[in-house]
């Protein structure tokens, strides 16, 4: 029984850590305004014996946000040994606001206050491939959590949660993506299910637009090309 567990532990600590040395590259590459997915791909190819995964806004869900905990704990508490599981903990829980860093560096970029600013967050379920409606330890509701009352409204969508789930939580609700789009300053994609991202990200806005590519799925030279948008993701920002 020990080892069964120590077997599941095992696991989803070692992914944990994994996307947390991501991460801290991402947090890294941010001072230096560097695409954190470019430098891990230039970073893998061509060399084998890595394979260093893509760096992610935060790592959400049942198991990864509570094994490395358990794998660093007896019944009694915390093992006075460990070190790895907390440390990748600390580094994915830093990442998944790293988003409303990016917002706050934003708004003084164009000199207003941050509470000025309307906010759409897509993608709330906790990943998006495998497709789920699971939202149990969802960065998306975390970072939600972090910008609610900060700023001026934070709208919700999801392409497979209903919209009475949203606003349960306590999203505005727009009637559709488009709308939503239209109407607010700063986008922040979530998770990465594909039906989350929309040819509607690529229009040009009247009212300068953030648009926060969490899982690297937008052309950044074609938003880049697009007036009065700005492109980040992890590390980078349109200077």
């Amino acid at each position: 029984l020990e080892a069964a567990e120590m077997v599941k532990l095992a696991n989803n600590t070692f992914r944990d850590l994994s996307f947390s040395f991501a991460n801290e590259l991402a947090l890294l590459a941010d001072k230096y305004n560097v695409n954190a997915f470019e430098l891990v791909n230039a970073a893998n190819e061509g060399y084998p014996r890595n394979n260093i995964p893509s760096p992610s806004p935060g790592v959400g869900g049942y198991c990864l946000t509570k094994d490395p905990i358990l794998f660093s704990s007896t019944s009694n508490g915390p093992r006075n040994d460990a070190v790895l599981g907390f440390s990748s903990r600390r580094v994915n829980e830093k990442a998944a606001f790293y988003p409303v860093d990016l917002i706050k560096k934003y708004a003084e970029r164009l000199q207003i206050p941050v509470s000025n600013l309307n906010v759409l967050i897509v993608g709330i379920a906790f990943k998006g491939i495998p497709e789920t409606t699971d939202i149990r330890g969802s960065v998306a509701i975390d970072v939600f959590n972090e910008l609610k009352g900060n700023v001026k409204k934070v709208f919700g969508w999801d392409a497979i949660i209903e919209s009475k789930g949203l606003q349960a939580i306590g999203f505005e609700i727009a009637e559709n993506l488009q709308s939503a789009i239209g109407f607010v300053d700063v986008v922040l994609i979530m998770n990465n299910h594909p039906d989350n991202v929309s040819s509607d990200m690529y229009v040009s806005s009247q009212n300068r637009k953030l648009l926060f590519d969490g899982w690297n799925q937008l052309d950044k030279v074609e938003v880049e090309k697009i007036p009065g948008l700005t492109y980040a993701t992890m590390g980078y920002m349109t200077p």
